[in-house]
């Protein structure tokens, strides 16, 4: 199983939710230079629609947001199995230490304040998409040789019954002359 991680990154789906449309501007230039592919919210409820619709390989994630904050849209995130390993990078301007701490206690994998540094931005998100890939790869892996040990199993459960039968047969066969 050949898996290039570099290529499936390049094709990775970012959706980018703030609710400034200037700050959505910078990024999606900043990103599409580096050929993702980028979607928009402008709000928690709107990342949650789309999170509905489409799937995404990382959500950059602004906390200040109108509706509900992005706190609340990592914690109802996180709640949904298929988004366990979808990397969350919280992108704001709050650099408050108890913020930082919460956006990680409700599932963040990383937080980046802005203003913020493209190549550190770029940087960061390659190193959360390596990641998930990798987990992905991982577990593909895993549910393959859970498939095949499964397999293994039955074949040598027949093969047992199979052997106690010809015992059987022989054990009958010994009484039979005796």
């Amino acid at each position: 199983m050949e898996f290039n991680l570099s290529d499936s990154i390049a094709k990775s789906k970012i959706l980018i939710v703030d609710d400034n449309p200037q700050n959505l501007q910078v990024l999606a230039k900043i990103l599409q230079e580096k050929n993702f592919e980028i979607e928009f919210a402008t709000s928690g409820i709107g990342a949650m629609e789309w999170l509905e619709n489409q799937k995404f390989d990382l959500i950059l994630l602004d906390i200040n947001m109108p509706e509900i904050d992005g706190f609340e849209v990592c914690k109802r995130i996180r709640k949904k199995k298929q988004f366990n390993h979808m990397p969350i990078i919280f992108l704001t301007a709050d650099i408050n230490r108890e913020s930082i701490l919460k956006g990680f206690k409700c599932g963040a994998q990383d937080y980046v304040t802005k203003p913020f540094d493209s190549g550190e931005l770029i940087e960061r998100v390659h190193t959360h998409l390596s990641l998930k890939k990798s987990l992905e790869q991982f577990e593909q892996m895993n549910n393959l040789l859970d498939e095949r040990v499964k397999e293994r199993t039955e074949q040598l459960s027949k093969a047992n019954k199979k052997l106690e039968e010809m015992n059987k047969q022989l054990l009958n066969l010994d009484e039979a002359k005796a």
